[in-house]
């Protein structure tokens, strides 16, 4: 499939696969085909901006049943992987991104989402969620790795919504950008985008579909 116009929404924190390749998962928008669109592997250089729209080719996963879900055409071995995201043909950047947001449709609750089997959504918590830091008592068994296990702290949103309180990991890249294995970065940078209760984009993992994190939010 061609994408014509993928809305590049947000991207998480690298993370290394099985075959080596140190990979970056992004979730975006197609007007289009009017719904969230998750599209990997990336690489970690030169990928796509936010707000940013894009022509990519895509295809299945077999062993991905989420219906956002699409992977990269062609070749993907980690020899070529390095310049994957070449394939994106970036068209556009859109401005005025608070009105695209608006054309995106919200879920409830965590438990419509999951009632629907959705695998991306868009939420609003009831008030401004909290940025805050849990401890990764097994970072050092990672520690060779690249992967967000490898710090000793883990970044959390915890938010409510419909009257319901959830602590998600917060795997967008700006939390980790400026993290070392045992630092926690740029703490108040991140924090300060929170405090304006901004929409939040969530998505579920792969082997476990109930369980959720936060990929952007939108201040």
């Amino acid at each position: 499939m061609i994408l014509e116009d993928f809305v590049m929404l947000g991207k998480t924190t690298p993370e290394t696969d099985r075959q080596g390749r140190v990979t970056v998962c992004s979730a975006g928008w197609s007007p289009e085909l009017k719904q969230l669109v998750r599209v990997y592997p990336l690489s970690t250089k030169k990928a796509p901006p936010d707000f940013s729209v894009s022509q990519v080719r895509l295809e299945r996963n077999s062993r991905d049943t989420r219906p956002e879900s699409w992977k990269i055409q062609g070749d993907r071995d980690i020899s070529v992987h390095e310049n994957i995201n070449s394939r994106f043909d970036v068209k556009s950047i859109i401005n005025d991104w608070s009105s695209l947001l608006n054309t995106i449709p919200q879920v409830g609750s965590m438990a419509e989402a999951n009632s629907r089997k959705l695998s991306l959504a868009i939420v609003k918590p009831d008030t401004a969620p909290k940025y805050y830091f849990d401890e990764n008592k097994s970072w050092k068994d990672n520690r060779d790795k690249v992967c967000s296990k490898s710090y000793k702290w883990t970044p959390r949103v915890s938010f409510t919504l419909s009257g319901k309180t959830h602590k998600l990991k917060y795997l967008n890249q700006e939390a980790y950008e400026f993290m070392t294995p045992k630092s926690r970065g740029f703490f108040r940078h991140v924090a300060s985008k929170f405090k304006s209760n901004p929409k939040l984009l969530v998505g579920n993992m792969f082997a476990y579909r109930n369980n959720w994190l936060v990929i952007s939010a939108f201040c």
